[in-house]
């Protein structure tokens, strides 16, 4: 038998003790139907003394029964009989075999009862016409036949002999009525397998007990069997029999396991019932009432518990025998899966599962749940965390070295991945679906795909998603399709987002979204200067962000936009101090904000800015575009304060101004502009700097001040330099 067909005893143990019995009792089989309902009584009128005696009991033409005695002599009285030398022979018709019965000496009492003190020799199984060996020999004294009912019993020490081995018990008593033998104290049997080099079996009973009626062989008071390092304990059993093999067995109180060197298995029911083939070979056991499954050795340790535990067996082949290819668990079942050579250990509860072992080994294949369950994996040490998954159904694949390689859980998965780090938060899942990837080396879950109304929480962050991927090792989730991430810093939505738990490091791609709070004083309060008030939240839109916790920065790409009411920043590419201390612009950069006067507006278009929230001051420069108050101002540079706040601003490099409607306002250029933002004016320097009023009127200098309104204008000239005034012809 494989090694595999060791990790369970039951059925074998007790096939082997039903051989035992099949043996021993051989004869009783087509013997019990044909005797008379007693056993002769000698005659009464023989002499009281003779030196030969023979009887014989024929049905038909054929020898039934056929007893002798060498002599025997009458007690006075008449109730006692002495017979020397007796010899009692039962034959078994077609059979060709009878059963012996030696005695060298036995007394008839009264009531017609045999009794033999010495030493009686039963040989059973004894060819006809020749005194060869018998099958079973057993050697008792002290024995009584109970002629009336048909009994035979001994008290004392009773010897059994085999083909191939020895037993004894202390009493036994056969009742030829109910075809029924019984061994009653302290059975011990040892028998030879039959095949060479294989072990030999070992029998401990309180009790046991054959019926011909039901083809049953009990054991009671404790029995254990012994097969090589296979053993069975139990505190009784009962086995039935069929054509002389064993087809069920039943035991309660029973312990089965096996003790080879590489490998060690136990099995623990209150009851058990096991099923065999034709071929002897078993087919199933069914453990109730708290079972227990373990099993132990090179590349795994497996153990499994429930209220009840039932084994399906595959047959091994042309040989013979049958090897453990299923079990399966039901009520508060669970299963603990541990490799020998890794650290890390696998249980599941359900209130059912399934387990498949590999064809020819004790090694789990394949681990299902059949109801609702729950897989815990934690790893050994003190820097060892744990992970936990719920779901409708769960389905854990194994490989030849006894390591977990895939995970899925359907319906309702709910995952919960603990932190090594002490103090560190719990990660949090929850999907429809879920697939997790092994790390072949460690046979830990180094990843997990989650699939359908993704959500997750790990106290910093929570975000949801269609699909999720979770690396961690690195501890990083990847959401996809309708993916949102929240944090305390803010949130964002994107087709896709990539988020490191450890570091915070966050990237979204795909119509990004979402809100950023800024930081603040330390009261609390928010600030109005600048363009984003602090501790408001400013909201962005564009087609990638990142995030580097190291810089606190984050960037927006691919037209990102960042606004707080009616202010706002549009640019190509967008970087933003986490705490809002700067932000910079660059690529078709527009800014719009609410200006100091009341109902008023600005704007600028560059390409690039730099945004300091601290002074509330923005630099621009590169094609520089700034409307406000009926006025377009043309620069290379511009720099000025954003927001409701700002009071002035300066252009420098060719400044360029227009109405925003023609005949609207003044117009004018030079090479620096000085805008007063509270009250419109302008202040024009220059080589010299000119100014042309809406009717035409222009004005040279190096320095002009007027107000973008158009009431008042002040020219001056610049060192020795003059200042000139044109009208035109008609004024």
């Amino acid at each position: 038998m494989k090694k595999s067909a060791r990790s369970l005893l039951l059925a074998a143990a007790l096939a082997l003790l039903a051989i035992v019995v099949r043996d021993f009792m051989r004869s009783t089989d087509s013997v019990s139907a044909k005797l008379p309902s007693q056993l002769p009584v000698l005659p009464r009128e023989i002499g009281s003394q003779s030196l030969s005696w023979q009887w014989t009991q024929s049905i038909g033409d054929s020898t039934h029964i056929e007893a002798s005695a060498e002599g025997f002599s009458q007690a006075s009285d008449g109730l006692e009989t002495d017979l020397r030398g007796v010899v009692l022979k039962i034959f078994r018709g077609d059979a060709g075999t009878h059963d012996r019965i030696d005695s060298a000496a036995m007394r008839m009492v009264a009531g017609g009862d045999l009794y033999s003190e010495g030493e009686t020799v039963i040989r059973f199984g004894v060819g006809d016409g020749r005194e060869g060996a018998a099958a079973v020999v057993a050697y008792a004294s002290g024995v009584t036949f109970h002629l009336e009912a048909n009994r035979a019993r001994t008290d004392r020490l009773v010897r059994y002999e085999f083909s191939d081995g020895e037993g004894s018990s202390i009493g036994a008593v056969y009742d030829a009525a109910a075809a029924t033998i019984e061994l009653l104290s302290q059975v011990a049997i040892e028998r030879g397998s039959g095949s060479p080099g294989a072990p030999a079996t070992s029998i401990r009973a309180g009790r046991l007990l054959y019926a011909e009626a039901g083809s049953t062989v009990e054991v009671s008071g404790g029995a254990r069997i012994e097969r090589g390092s296979q053993w069975l304990e139990c505190e009784k059993g009962v086995v039935l029999l069929a054509g002389g093999r064993i087809r069920r067995a039943s035991c309660t109180g029973s312990q089965a396991g096996d003790a080879e060197a590489s490998r060690e298995s136990r099995f623990e029911a209150a009851r058990m019932e096991a099923e065999f083939g034709a071929g002897g070979e078993l087919l199933r056991v069914q453990g109730r009432g708290g079972a227990r499954l373990e099993s132990g050795g090179p590349g795994q340790r497996l153990e499994v518990r429930g209220a009840g535990i039932d084994l399906d067996y595959q047959s091994a082949g042309p040989g013979g025998g049958s090897f453990l290819r299923q079990v399966e668990a039901r009520g508060a079942a669970r299963a603990r899966m541990k490799p020998e050579s890794g650290s890390v250990r696998n249980s599941l509860e359900s209130e059912a599962l399934a387990i498949r072992l590999c064809g020819g080994s004790a090694q789990v294949e394949l681990v299902e749940t059949l109801d609702r369950g729950r897989m815990v994996q934690s790893a050994e040490g003190a820097d060892g965390g744990s992970r936990a998954l719920e779901a409708d159904r769960l389905r854990l694949a194994y490989g030849e070295s006894g390591g977990l390689e895939s995970l899925t859980a359907r319906g309702d998965a709910r995952s919960v991945q603990s932190g090594s780090r002490p103090g560190s938060a719990a990660l949090r899942t929850w999907s429809d679906e879920l697939e997790a990837s092994i790390d072949p080396g460690t046979a830990e879950i180094s990843g997990l795909r989650q699939t359908g109304s993704f959500r997750f929480d790990d106290g910093a962050a929570s975000g949801t998603a269609d699909t999720a991927r979770f690396d961690l090792g690195r501890s990083t989730l990847e959401l996809m399709g309708d993916a949102t991430l929240t944090d305390p810093g803010g949130s964002v939505r994107a087709e896709r987002v990539s988020y490191e738990s450890a570091s915070g490091r966050l990237e979204a791609r795909g119509a990004v979204t979402g809100s950023l709070v800024p930081g603040g004083p330390p009261d609390g309060e928010p600030t109005p200067s600048g363009l984003f008030e602090s501790q408001l939240p400013m909201y962005f839109a564009a087609g990638v962000l990142s995030t580097d916790p190291e810089r606190q920065v984050v960037e927006y790409r691919r037209r990102a936009r960042l606004w707080q009411g009616r202010n706002r920043i549009d640019a190509d590419a967008l970087s933003i101090h986490q705490t809002g201390s700067w932000v910079r612009a660059d690529g078709e950069v527009f800014v719009a904000w609410e200006d100091a006067e009341p109902g008023g507006a600005a704007a600028v278009k560059s390409c690039r800015m730099t945004y300091e929230s601290g002074s509330g001051i923005a630099r621009f420069d590169g094609q520089v575009e700034f409307r406000r108050a009926g006025m377009i101002a043309y620069s290379d540079e511009l720099e000025t304060g954003l927001g409701g706040g700002a009071r002035n601003a300066v252009a420098v490099g060719w400044v360029r101004i227009d109405a925003t409607a023609p005949g609207s306002g003044h117009r004018g250029s030079g090479d620096r502009a000085e805008f007063g933002l509270a009250d419109s004016t302008v202040v024009l320097t220059g080589r010299p700097a000119w100014v042309e009023a809406p009717d035409g009127t222009r004005s040279e200098g190096g320095r002009l001040t007027y107000r973008a309104t158009g009431d008042s204008l002040q020219v001056q000239g610049h060192g020795a330099e003059r200042a000139y005034t044109y009208r035109p012809a008609s004024r």
